[in-house]
């Protein structure tokens, strides 16, 4: 008997409410301190803020202090409302904010901003306002520089925006924010050395392409391109869609084994008969792709193939990298799976073809649960979900369960925390299921108590947060632990520990039975987590393909002259096995590749066989 999906299935969305114990929104989807004072994000935009429903900049700030005069920038990013109602100010559903763009003078008024909680939880997970005291007093690598540019690095050098260059930075400009930039890879950065390079040569060589001035769109992918080398996938210079040149491909580009298929926004092939590129304007696919994937990091390799897909799609992008001329037209060689080519000219897309993603199970049989995690949000209505979808599926007395994560970029490890505990028995001992080591800026100690990472809920075996269990559990884990990459002290603190425990018995509801856990490349970040988590239990099977790989703690800072923010990890992260997360990724038990149909959505292969391992396992 097969019973229709709503019964088993929960399929996770972003929504925006508000979380109890306060209102917990904001109308800002970033925030950063610039000499000590907040510029927020709006519409993608950065803007000094003048004003909030008619509230002065100054005002606002005088409630986040009256709020909390030891923090008034931590309440000014994570809880506004409640300091604007302490001045008689109740924030809305929207907000009506006066603004001005960094080093201009001329005010816009943005009329019906949303407030959302969404904006409030990428805020909090930034914590921007930690960075208030070192943007006060920007610190500089001095040095002596090369007087020729390396070859290696020239690809940093390509210009994109000549023709159309607007606003310019003076050389001298330039060249302190190379240097500001430098100190920081030198001094926070946690995976500087992650694969090391002459990065020195590769700052030297963009210095040197800029003698002249360049203008902000380029120095943004000049800066983007050389913060990749480092191997970090969190690690980047956001935004850098914004300033790309427009002109996307007019299909999507996706791996099927070792070939590359040309899709429609419904995953289907553009030529049926000849579904997958051999090369595009006269190069190869993977030539193309390589060029792609020059904007975002060498982590593992199937980070920098998924990024490369992304980023393919940016024809006009990719040329410019290639050294080809546009034109309004691509010329593409299609192949058939026997290697018979042929040659189309199709006109690009106004606007670009969205890539393949996860689609939900028509149906499943009968005693096999699903679970569907499409984010990992952070949010109580998101952890809510989770269990609410797991005690559905228990009044079914169901006897195996899937978790699908695939497509997953991250998020926060919230859901992780409820939901593992409930997938223990009850009398397990605590697991450790991620270590990490913090990269201690420059004049901070280590705290052997309270430590470094409490927001990724990883404490030192020494903390009394942790109970006498967990902290036998992690110091046998340590006694014997080899990482495979060493963070060394002084610069690094001592390993951190993220521990779990089951819940007492009488905790409804909870499932022992046998998981399998849908895994892909598009799984990331707190997602990792997630999976290298999992795995530690005997009863989880992981399928499908390699996660991406990443777990860095990133912290954002802002470059004094371009305002070009970075984001940079500050956290080096490993699973329970002493394995790092980073250049590699957490591998399945049971391997799936990807099909044509599956693109379609005609089949799920990945989903098929997680059934089938179920039944197997059920049977035995």
């Amino acid at each position: 008997m097969r019973r229709p999906l709503y019964a088993a299935l929960l399929v996770l969305a972003c929504t925006s409410v508000a979380l109890a114990g306060g209102d917990k929104r904001s109308p800002f989807e970033m925030v950063r301190y610039v000499d000590g004072e907040p510029q927020v994000r709006v519409q993608k935009e950065w803007y000094t803020l003048v004003s909030l429903d008619g509230i002065p900049l100054k005002r606002v700030l005088e409630a986040c202090k009256q709020l909390d005069p030891k923090r008034p920038q931590k309440r000014f990013c994570e809880d506004l409302p409640e300091a604007l109602e302490g001045i008689g100010h109740k924030l809305g559903d929207t907000a009506d904010l006066v603004v001005v763009k960094p080093q201009h003078s001329k005010t816009k008024t943005i009329k019906g901003v949303p407030v959302t909680e969404g904006n409030r939880d990428r805020i909090k997970d930034a914590e921007p306002w930690k960075a208030v005291a070192r943007s006060r007093k920007v610190q500089r690598v001095e040095r002596k520089h090369a007087t020729k540019p390396d070859r290696r690095f020239a690809f940093l050098t390509i210009r994109h925006h000549e023709e159309r260059s607007g606003v310019r930075l003076a050389a001298e400009r330039v060249a302190q924010d190379l240097d500001q930039l430098e100190w920081l890879i030198e001094n926070v950065f946690s995976y500087r050395d992650l694969k090391p390079f002459d990065y020195r040569a590769a700052f030297d060589t963009v210095r040197l392409a800029v003698a002249d001035g360049v203008g902000i769109a380029d120095f943004h992918i000049m800066l983007r391109k050389l913060v990749a080398l480092f191997g970090d996938g969190h690690a980047r210079v956001p935004g850098v869609k914004r300033v790309l040149p427009h002109g996307p491909l007019p299909f999507a580009l996706a791996d099927v084994g070792d070939r590359v298929a040309a899709v429609d926004e419904r995953g289907r092939p553009i030529d049926r008969t000849h579904p997958y590129v051999q090369a595009i304007d006269g190069r190869s696919v993977e030539q193309w792709l390589d060029a792609a994937a020059r904007l975002n990091a060498r982590a593992s390799p199937q980070f920098q193939r998924h990024m490369a897909l992304d980023y393919g799609r940016r024809a006009r992008f990719v040329r410019w990298e290639l050294g080809l001329k546009h034109a309004d037209e691509v010329e593409v060689t299609f192949a058939d799976a026997k290697g018979s080519t042929r040659k189309r000219k199709l006109p690009l897309a106004r606007r670009r073809v969205p890539q393949p993603h996860v689609r939900a199970p028509g149906a499943l049989p009968e005693g096999i649960g699903y679970i569907r995690i499409a984010d990992m949000g952070g949010r109580n209505r998101d952890v809510r979900q989770v269990i609410e979808g797991l005690a559905a599926f228990r009044k079914q007395l169901g006897r195996g369960l899937i978790i699908d994560v695939r497509g997953n970029g991250g998020g926060t490890r919230d859901i992780l925390a409820a939901l593992m505990p409930r997938l223990m028995p009850a009398d397990a001992d605590p697991v450790v299921v991620n270590v990490a080591a913090y990269r201690l800026p420059p004049g901070m100690g280590y705290d052997s108590q309270r430590g470094h990472l409490d927001n990724r809920q990883l404490h030192p075996p020494t903390s009394r947060r942790l109970g006498k269990e967990e902290r036998t559990a992690a110091k046998a884990l340590l006694a014997e632990l080899e990482t495979d990459w060493q963070p060394k002290a002084p610069e690094f603190t001592p390993l951190h520990v993220m521990i779990v425990r089951p819940v007492p018995q009488r905790v409804k509801p909870r499932f022992t039975g046998p998981i399998a856990v849908l895994i892909d490349e598009g799984c990331f970040s707190a997602t990792d987590i997630f999976a290298g988590a999992l795995e530690v239990l005997p009863h989880v099977t992981l399928i499908g393909r390699t996660t991406s790989g990443g777990s860095g703690r990133s912290q954002r800072y802002t470059l004094a002259n371009s305002l070009l923010e970075v984001k940079l990890s500050s956290m080096a992260s490993f699973r329970p096995t002493g394995a790092r997360y980073d250049g590699k990724g957490v591998e399945p038990d049971i391997r799936v590749e990807r099909t044509l149909a599956e693109l379609a959505g005609e089949e799920d292969p990945t989903l098929e066989r997680a059934i089938a391992h179920l039944r197997e396992t059920i049977g035995r």
